[in-house]
């Protein structure tokens, strides 16, 4: 704005001030947050179309017009009178919401400049802000007919992102219909966990009146509000993807909200898993799963893709869109299934093509693997690999994860124990049968690979996943 317009502006503004020659009385807000502030027709009608009909006719011919505008709070419409006179607001001085409510008055005052002014302003300095509190720009976007680009950011996430809305700030106070289609969605590609706690915490807030958070304060009366609002949802969760620790730990202290027989057959699920589960819930995923792993999710998976394909990438995958990942992992094997024995491994795993191995240590939170772009076989005690690798994941910065990549093919991969890579750099051992306290360290002592992944020399495996991975018919590198 040049030297001119900005006088002419602070001279616009000072009508505001002046206490004589107004016509028009705006009061806005409601109870004991109202303010009425002194306005001028010419002005109001020459700047908004609303104005310019809400102010023609009968009301012109009034020396004092008075006007209500009750669902506009007095600090909203103080900025938007302000900018109606001097054309000019400070954005980045307004806190959010009350950005958020000039936005919407300023649609209904058929200000369009501001409203595609503000709306520009979200998208360049607050679109962490509006993915963090999801629900909320939701419900504005889909208010408004002109809030075609807020729609737009809204749909791509549900469509592309549904797990941001379940990891929102304001999650809880999701609609009805929007949680259902969700859920129904095929990929939410977020740990079933995740899903379930979301649940359960939309659940408490929802109830009338909403539940304490400790849940052991909980009457019986308590858990059947809880299960009257759930219950319509419990179909929608893949129970078999849920680990034996968070089976006991999360979906234990709320069997009063599941269906008998559920629980029941999950129980065998957890305590026998060599039986196939026989309820209906639990014999089909509701969604399609891209990584049926308990350790890592799709970004992890992006990154180790990532890795697989390091000499031909210009920048790692997009772990935010699984449907264009250049792979496919199908389980073959899980320690905790009844399988922690070498020789399941190998029957299971071996002659298979390229894998992945996902390791859980035990008492740590450490997630280490590697990578055999060969077929494991018992019969062969090396296979010699220059792609190979190992690693140890950042589950909380994946970016901050450790790679090491083999040195000395000849000795890259082991084939006679369990998934071992090199002569010690990680060799992996897991007990003779599961259910005895028989259990022998497992090592990762760099010696064939570039460079230790962990502080632990010496390790015991708590559960492994083996992933055979696919290479899919197209490809789409991000």
């Amino acid at each position: 704005m040049n030297d001119l317009l900005k006088t002419l502006s602070k001279d616009l503004c000072q009508l505001l001030d002046v206490e004589d020659e107004y016509n028009v009385l705006i009061t806005v807000g409601t109870d004991e947050n109202t303010k009425t502030f002194k306005a001028h027709t010419v002005i109001l009608r020459s700047r908004s179309a609303y104005f310019r009909y809400a102010l023609s006719g009968d009301w012109a011919r009034k020396d004092h017009i008075v006007f209500n505008k009750p669902n506009i709070s007095p600090e909203a419409f103080e900025v938007i009178l302000r900018y109606i006179y001097g054309a000019t607001i400070n954005l980045p001085a307004i806190s959010m919401l009350t950005l958020l409510e000039i936005l919407t008055a300023s649609d209904e005052l058929c200000l369009s400049e501001l409203t595609s002014f503000i709306t520009s302003h979200l998208f360049s300095r607050h679109k962490q802000w509006m993915r963090e509190n999801f629900v909320l720009i939701h419900n504005i976007a889909f208010l408004h007919e002109s809030f075609k680009k807020l729609q737009e950011f809204c749909l791509k996430i549900i469509q592309i992102q549904p797990d941001v809305v379940f990891k929102a700030n304001d999650f809880v106070n999701i609609d009805i219909s929007l949680l259902t289609a969700l859920l129904e969605r095929s990929n939410l590609y977020m740990p079933e966990i995740e899903v379930w706690d979301a649940l359960i915490k939309w659940g408490k807030f929802n109830t009338s009146p909403p539940l304490d958070p400790d849940n052991e304060t909980w009457s019986e009366e308590s858990f059947e509000n809880l299960k009257e609002i759930l219950d319509q949802y419990i179909p929608f969760i893949n129970f078999t993807a849920i680990s034996s620790s968070d089976f006991y730990h999360k979906i234990l202290p709320f069997k009063r909200i599941l269906p008998t027989e559920l629980f029941d057959d999950l129980l065998k699920f957890h305590l026998a898993p060599h039986i196939n589960p026989s309820h209906p819930m639990l014999r089909s995923p509701k969604r399609n799963q891209q990584i049926q792993s308990l350790f890592i999710n799709h970004i992890h998976a992006a990154w180790i893709m990532s890795q697989v394909d390091y000499d031909k990438l210009s920048t790692f995958y997009n772990g935010n869109n699984p449907n264009l990942f250049p792979y496919d992992l199908k389980l073959l094997i899980r320690g905790s299934h009844g399988c922690m024995s070498d020789d399941l491994f190998h029957k299971y795993c071996d002659n298979q093509g390229p894998t992945i191995t996902i390791i859980k240590v035990r008492d740590t939170d450490e997630i280490l693997g590697g990578y055999n772009p060969l077929s494991w076989d018992f019969n062969t005690k090396w296979a010699e690999s220059s792609s190979s690798f190992i690693f140890s994941l950042n589950k909380q910065d994946v970016n901050k994860s450790t790679v090491s990549r083999v040195v000395n093919p000849v000795k890259a991969i082991r084939n006679t124990h369990g998934p071992s890579f090199g002569d010690g750099d990680l060799w992996v051992k897991v007990t003779a049968h599961f259910t005895n306290n028989v259990t022998l360290p497992s090592f990762c002592r760099p010696k064939n690979y570039e460079k230790k992944i962990t502080d632990l020399e010496q390790f015991y495996v708590e559960d492994y996943e083996v992933f055979q991975i696919i290479k899919k018919i197209t490809a789409f590198y991000l």
